[in-house]
């Protein structure tokens, strides 16, 4: 379930030139998404107003945008494809071993820490053998600004632990710098995180917020079934 607090914050309408920003960073977050063809089965999970799998439909044989009725329940989407689901986050009722390739963005922090394995299974029942599950969500030490207070933060050993027990079988972590993202060695990670920890506060957190530290420890995560 969602932490008390953390209910999706639906946008307000969009002031001049923010739709278009949206729209730039919803491709980049798409290009993310690895491996898709117009035969594909695409998942979002989480998505308040589901951009990504709006986007996908377009890509696809079939988009589920799995998130809060608010927004799965609203009128006028657009691809006929584009199949909503009412989900927490935790509980995802679709087919099972049916998705290509699930995404989500800023949840996992968003979900009270014993969900987080439930919503990892969950994830990995819907995707075929061999099906990817693309995670971004924020480093315990690059956490935006305005972040809800409470909301719990991973570092990429605690998330890669969780998603081995979850069963996935292979986990990579990618560096994005605009919309170009590059695999980063898990070790590189480790170092930057066990350097940072060792910081006292005053020091750590100029330097994770530099815009280096910030797109390796974005987190950007591909999990493999």
């Amino acid at each position: 379930m969602l932490v008390e607090g953390f209910a999706p914050r639906f946008p307000a309408p969009p002031r001049p030139g923010a739709r278009d920003r949206q729209s730039t960073e919803v491709h980049r977050q798409f290009r993310f998404v690895r491996g898709l063809s117009l035969r594909s089965v695409f998942m979002e999970v989480g998505a308040s107003d589901c951009p990504v799998a709006r986007h996908a439909a377009g890509h696809v044989e079939r988009a589920y945008a799995a998130g809060s009725p608010e927004r799965v329940l609203e009128p006028g989407h657009p691809a006929p494809n584009l199949v909503p689901v009412l989900s927490d986050g935790v509980d995802i009722p679709v087919p099972e071993a049916a998705v290509d390739a699930a995404f989500s963005s800023q949840l996992i922090e968003r979900l009270h820490p014993r969900d987080v394995l439930g919503h990892l299974q969950s994830v990995r029942r819907a995707l075929r053998r061999g099906g990817r599950y693309f995670c971004v969500t924020s480093h315990r030490y690059c956490a935006p600004l305005q972040a809800p207070a409470g909301a719990y933060r991973f570092a990429a050993e605690a998330l890669r632990e969780l998603l081995a027990e979850a069963g996935f079988r292979r986990i990579r972590f990618y560096a994005r710098i605009g919309g170009i993202y590059a695999e980063v060695p898990y070790w590189t990670l480790r170092a930057l995180e066990a350097l940072l920890g060792v910081l006292p506060s005053r020091l750590r957190e100029p330097l994770a917020g530099s815009r280096l530290a910030r797109a390796v420890l974005g987190l950007y995560v591909e999990a493999i079934k």
